[in-house]
């Protein structure tokens, strides 16, 4: 043991050594020199703990003042066989300190150098809290700032100037003003107002392109196959979707106007004009009616129920109950038509009265004893009169036209527009719709007082789309989906009937059911058309209607 210490001491490798050397002095208690060199270890591990403690003081002052490279130089002297976990710790995370300090100062050198400085500054305001009153980075971090409120300013004015262009319904310019900022600076009051002005650049585009070529024109009314009633539908649905922003645009409300006053000199045109080929058939009839059921039948109701089209001159005013009688005979106006379209730009085909087959093979029926049976095929007989149904799911700007509420509006799932399919509302909204445009159509004297708008069931939807014979007829069309959301309607073939979307575009609410569709969430687990199960007020069910009565 005494070589060991001689050697220790040879090497001035005194870390540790007091302990070997009081070993040794248990030993040899009568050794002066061992004693001596006890001593003389004692004094020097009580000079190192001084040391120790008056560097780990000036550490801490280094720390909260974040020198970290001062806290790491003064520790470093601390001789290690008096170093504490403490001394360990702060010398470890003043390294890492300095550590990350130098990959930001590399980072916000580098942005700046390439000029990316948009998003820097919190990277400076970490390195200043690294590193406080760093002059480089006090000087870096005002120049940002006075460059963000500039650029904030010029936000403020370019959606002040938005404001006063969509004001204006100027949408496509209002557009291209806020694409000027960039995505990563957009507010959610910017996102918001874009998405806006999209969706009524698309609806007024609509109008724009009807237009086309017309506004020269005095007279709409004389411009062959020129429909009128679309024209004006498309007009007062835009009307109406920017009035619910609180915006007017007269240049449409004129062309709107202009559209409904040669709507009304077409119409006045065909009533002043009706064909003696007509009228003679009316009274042909009026006289097989009279001579069938005697004039006594003729109910005091009947001229009420004259279609405005079939209106007739004063020289032909004798035959005017005859007329009627006809008419009320033969059941109401729509018989006569193949295709009605009504105030709203809705279309609709006629379904002729037939009957309707249809099969179901019956369940197979088990006893406990293994015993099983086929039980039959099911046959069910459905009889019709004529209805009307409507060749497309009612569309948005129908929807808003009746009803002034857009129920889809603020679902990110729902692609809007004025040609889609109206989804996100229940059966009672719906058939709100349908007595909401009975009362409007009744009063306009668009359809007779009988008439009534309402939801098919879904036996008369078979049966129109199977063009009232066998259900092998209904075909699956070509899939109009757009990210497997519903699209434009009738983009499409129609089904034999000349019905469009009624089995590729949005799922349609029934009376008693919800039908059609076939979305492709739903073609993986379900061969039948009719999905009694699928859910109301979703983003891919919307609904149609038929027109019944007589």
């Amino acid at each position: 043991m005494e070589s060991f210490v001689k050697a220790r001491i040879a090497a001035k490798e005194l870390g540790g050594l007091l302990r070997e050397v009081r070993k040794l002095l248990e030993l040899r208690p009568d050794r002066t020199d061992v004693a001596k060199l006890c001593t003389q270890l004692e004094e020097r591990q009580q000079k190192l703990v001084a040391q120790r403690d008056e560097a780990l003081k000036l550490a801490r002052s280094h720390l909260d003042a974040k020198d970290y490279g001062s806290v790491v130089a003064v520790l470093r002297k601390v001789d290690r066989s008096v170093e504490t976990p403490e001394v360990g710790q702060l010398r470890d995370a003043s390294a890492i300190n300095i550590k990350a300090l130098q990959s930001l100062m590399q980072e916000i050198s580098q942005s700046v150098s390439q000029k990316q400085v948009d998003g820097l500054i919190p990277k400076v305001q970490t390195a200043l809290s690294l590193s406080p009153g760093h002059p480089e980075l006090l000087k870096l971090l005002d120049s940002l700032r006075a460059r963000e409120a500039k650029v904030s300013a010029g936000i403020q004015h370019v959606v002040a100037q938005a404001k006063e262009t969509f004001k204006a319904c100027r949408f496509d310019e209002a557009i291209a003003i806020l694409q000027r900022i960039s995505e990563e600076r957009r507010s959610s009051e910017v996102v918001d107002l874009l998405d806006r002005c999209e969706y009524l650049a698309m609806t007024k585009a609509g109008v724009t392109n009807g237009f086309e070529g017309l506004h020269e024109l005095s007279n709409l009314a004389e411009v062959e196959g020129l429909n009128l009633a679309g024209l004006t539908t498309l007009c007062r649905s835009y009307l109406g979707q920017i009035a619910m922003h609180g915006l007017a645009d007269p240049a449409v409300e004129q062309w709107c106007v202009k559209c409904e006053a040669a709507a009304e000199r077409r119409a006045v045109s065909d009533r002043a004009v009706f064909s003696s080929r007509n009228l003679r058939r009316l009274i042909a009839s009026a006289h097989a009616v009279f001579d069938k059921k005697g004039s006594s039948d003729v109910r005091p109701t009947a001229r009420q129920r004259i279609h405005p089209g079939f209106a007739i001159n004063a020289s032909a005013a004798v035959g005017l109950v005859a007329i009627a009688a006809a008419i009320y005979a033969a059941g109401s106006w729509l018989d006569d038509q193949r295709q009605f379209t009504n105030s709203v730009g809705m279309q609709f085909i006629r379904i002729s009265a037939g009957q309707y087959i249809r099969t179901q093979q019956l369940p197979v029926i088990g006893w406990d004893t293994g015993f099983k049976k086929q039980a039959g095929i099911s046959k069910q007989v459905d009889t019709f009169n004529n209805y009307w149904i409507a060749t497309t799911e009612v569309t948005q700007s129908q929807w808003t036209l009746v009803m002034d509420t857009m129920p889809w509006s603020g679902n990110r799932r729902v692609s809007a527009g004025p040609h889609r399919p109206v989804v996100c509302i229940t059966r009672g909204e719906a058939e709100d719709f349908c007595r909401r445009l009975t009362t409007k159509e009744r009063d306009d004297g668009v359809i007779p007082v009988s008439a009534t708008y309402r939801l098919p069931s879904h036996v008369e939807w078979e049966y129109a789309v199977s063009r009232g014979g066998d259900e092998s007829q209904s075909k699956l069309t070509s899939p109009t989906l757009l990210d497997n959301l519903p699209s434009d309607v009738a983009l499409g073939p129609s089904t034999k009937s000349g019905i469009y979307d009624a089995f590729d575009n949005a799922r349609e609410i029934c009376s008693d059911r919800i039908v059609g569709g076939l979305l492709l969430a739903d073609r993986a687990e379900s061969k039948n058309p009719a999905s009694p199960n699928a859910a109301e007020g979703d983003p891919f069910t919307g609904f149609r209607v038929i027109l019944s009565g007589r």
